[in-house]
């Protein structure tokens, strides 16, 4: 796994780094304006919004003002991290959910303690938990994915390659 922390107080307007891994990406969202490009598909992030990005999936975020702190956290993970009874919820293509922080910014509080002096396996255990924890909540809860929000931002040739590469 792999653990992000941002906090941008005064934002630059800028296209953040451009990627894909092999692994799953949880992208928590808390405060800002941005847009969030997963593949072909372009979302309007809201406050309190989680991704949940599959494998290989090539994504990135875009700042959209300067003056509106940018605050986030993400999580690569690999499947081995998630419990079996919560593997099956894991998604072929992007979700997009409302996450209450009431709920979950203890957890992420102790994800960044242990990081900072937890040993590697306390570490993995720590992460571990909001991961599942986030899932069986988006579970229960039957969160729908939102693609309200979501527009096409890719002419058709592009998404074609797009297409053909994830084949």
């Amino acid at each position: 796994f792999n653990f992000h922390h941002t906090l941008e107080h005064e934002p630059t307007l800028r296209t953040y780094y451009r990627h894909n891994h092999p692994s799953y990406e949880l992208y928590v969202f808390f405060e800002g304006e941005v847009h969030f490009v997963v593949e072909d598909k372009t979302y309007t992030v809201q406050p309190n919004t989680a991704l949940l990005i599959c494998p290989l999936a090539y994504h990135y975020a875009k700042t959209l003002r300067s003056n509106v702190p940018y605050h986030r956290c993400a999580i690569d993970f690999d499947k081995s991290l998630v419990m079996p009874a919560l593997q099956d919820f894991l998604p072929n293509s992007t979700l997009v959910f409302p996450w209450d922080p009431n709920l979950f910014m203890g957890d992420l509080a102790l994800v960044e303690k242990t990081i900072e002096n937890g040993t590697e396996e306390e570490i993995t255990l720590a992460c571990s938990l909001f991961v599942n924890k986030m899932l069986l909540h988006f579970k229960q809860e039957n969160a729908a994915m939102q693609t309200e929000g979501a527009f096409n931002t890719t002419n058709q040739t592009v998404q074609e390659i797009l297409q053909f590469i994830n084949a």
